[in-house]
């Protein structure tokens, strides 16, 4: 058996949105020296790094990211891999996910791998990304998944406003949550594997930093 960390390293200066999202910051709060103990405060938006959306990001009265069952965070996985998708701005259609000559069965979590994780410290990582179309997101809901997670920074064109229909909208109507900011699937070396994606459980929030991890056997 084989584990493979997918889970990209929160730090102060990583990645974010940007406005209305808050800059990292990890400061220290106590020292050993003092009073006998080192702590550290953390701010951090429910969305940034390696993290999870729950449908109340879009849609009120919702689901919270605290609220998942755990049997829809992990599971068998399958392998989607567009690595020919990886300049910035690509955009991944249904004729590209209909001839990956994937085995995404119902109840998959499905894996869209695409290379971009080169970029997660550069500063095209959000507004480069690679995505996939709103045709592409219909797709995945016809497979029947329960999960789809990628090294995306977005699902959707990051020039199109969050007020239009969007992949990612399509995918949480529809019950299906999703992972974005992957990294290491570059290590994965098979199709099919299992994961486990435990966000942290931070109640009444759209979403929350997850650790990803894959398992070969």
């Amino acid at each position: 058996m084989r584990t493979i960390d997918l889970t990209g390293e929160i730090a102060v200066g990583g990645w974010t949105y940007g406005p209305p999202f808050p800059p990292i910051q990890i400061e220290k709060i106590a020292n050993i020296s003092g009073i006998g103990y080192d702590a550290y405060k953390i701010v951090l938006a429910d969305h940034v790094g390696t993290h999870i959306d729950a449908s109340s990001h879009f849609f009120a009265n919702t689901m919270r990211s605290s609220e998942f069952p755990l049997e829809q965070l992990m599971g068998e996985a399958e392998l989607l891999d567009f690595n020919g998708k990886s300049a910035p701005l690509s955009c991944i259609t249904r004729d590209d996910f209909s001839q990956a000559r994937s085995k995404l069965r119902k109840g998959d979590i499905a894996v869209v791998r695409t290379g971009w994780e080169t970029h997660w410290h550069l500063e095209d990582y959000v507004t480069g990304t690679p995505h996939i179309s709103n045709e592409a997101a219909e797709w995945l809901v016809e497979q029947k998944v329960k999960l789809v997670a990628s090294d995306v920074a977005l699902f959707c064109d990051p020039r199109v406003p969050a007020t239009e229909l969007i992949p990612d909208k399509i995918l949480l109507r529809n019950g299906i949550p999703y992972i974005n900011g992957l990294v290491n699937l570059s290590s994965i070396t098979k199709n099919r594997f299992r994961i486990i994606a435990l966000p942290l459980k931070v109640k009444g929030v759209t979403g929350a930093p997850v650790r990803v991890v894959a398992v070969e056997e």
